[in-house]
C-alpha cells in the first residue's frame, strides 16, 4: 500500500496474452471478436469500430455498409445469446437500430435482446404508431418475467396513450401480481401517467374489466385512487369519484 502498485496474479506457468493492437485489425478481425469469450476482447473491437465510424468520418457510410449485413444477422440469427446481444449492442453503438429492425429484434428468441431492444425504444421517449401497436402485442404475448420488466419500465417511458396501452394488457392477462417486483413496476408506469396522462389512465381504469384483475383489482386500483386523493385538489376528488363508483 505504500506505493499504489496494482498485481495481477496468475497461475504458474500460464502463458501472458499478446499484446494486440486493434487499430491495425481489419474489420473482419473486430467482427470475429464479438465472439471472443473474454469481455474484454469484445468490448475493444466494439470501440474500435465506433472509432472508424465516427459522425463525419469520410469512412463512416463504407464501413457500415460492409458490417452491417453481419452484424444483422448476428443479431437476428445469432447461435447464443451472447452473440446476439453483442451485436446488438454494437449496432445501438454505432447508431444503425431503427423501428423496423427494433420490430425484428423484439422477435428474437433470446430474452435479453427482447429486454434491450425495449430499453433502446424507451430511450427514444415515443415510438411510431405501427410501433406502439406492436408493443401492445407484445405485451399480450411476452411470457418471460425479466422481458415483462423492461417492458413496465418502457411504459413509465412513452407517453400515455402510446403506454397505458401497454399497460392495459398487462393489467389483462393478470399474471404478474404474485411476483414481489413486477406489480410495483407496473404501478410505477401509471404513477408516471396518472396526472399527465389523466384522461388515458381514468379511460382504461374505469373499465369493469378492471375489477376481474387481480393485478388492476389488489394492486394498482387502490394505489391510484391514493394517488389521486392526495393531490387535494377537485380534478383528483373527481377521479376518486369516478374510481369508486
Amino acid at each position: 500500500r505504500s506505493n499504489g502498485r496494482i498485481y495481477r496474479i496468475a497461475a504458474n506457468g500460464r502463458k501472458s496474452a499478446d499484446d494486440i493492437d486493434f487499430s491495425k485489425l481489419s474489420m473482419d478481425q473486430l467482427l470475429e471478436l464479438h465472439r471472443h469469450p473474454s469481455q474484454w476482447y469484445v468490448r475493444h473491437a466494439r470501440q474500435e469500430l465506433v472509432r472508424r465510424c465516427m459522425p463525419g468520418s469520410p469512412q463512416r457510410n463504407s464501413i457500415i455498409a460492409a458490417i452491417e449485413p453481419e452484424m444483422r444477422k448476428a443479431a437476428f440469427q445469432g447461435a447464443t445469446e451472447s452473440t446476439a446481444l453483442e451485436a446488438m449492442w454494437s449496432m445501438y453503438a454505432l447508431n444503425t437500430i431503427d423501428e423496423t429492425i427494433a420490430m425484428q429484434l423484439l422477435e428474437s428468441p433470446y430474452p435479453a435482446v427482447r429486454s434491450w431492444t425495449l430499453r433502446w425504444l424507451g430511450d427514444h421517449g415515443e415510438v411510431s404508431p405501427e410501433m406502439a401497436h406492436r408493443l401492445d402485442e407484445f405485451a399480450e404475448q411476452e411470457s418471460v418475467v425479466e422481458v415483462r420488466q423492461q417492458l413496465a419500465c418502457t411504459a413509465a417511458r412513452l407517453p400515455a396513450h402510446q403506454a397505458v396501452p401497454m399497460i392495459n394488457a398487462n393489467i389483462n392477462r393478470d399474471i404478474d401480481n404474485d411476483d414481489p417486483r413486477l406489480p410495483l413496476l407496473w404501478w410505477w408506469a401509471v404513477e408516471h401517467h396518472s396526472v399527465d396522462g389523466r384522461d388515458e389512465v381514468m379511460r382504461r381504469f374505469l373499465r369493469p374489466s378492471l375489477w376481474n384483475s387481480k393485478l388492476g383489482r389488489e394492486t394498482l386500483l387502490p394505489r391510484l385512487i391514493r394517488r389521486y386523493a392526495a393531490e387535494a385538489n377537485q380534478a383528483g376528488l373527481n377521479s376518486v369519484v369516478q374510481l369508486l363508483k
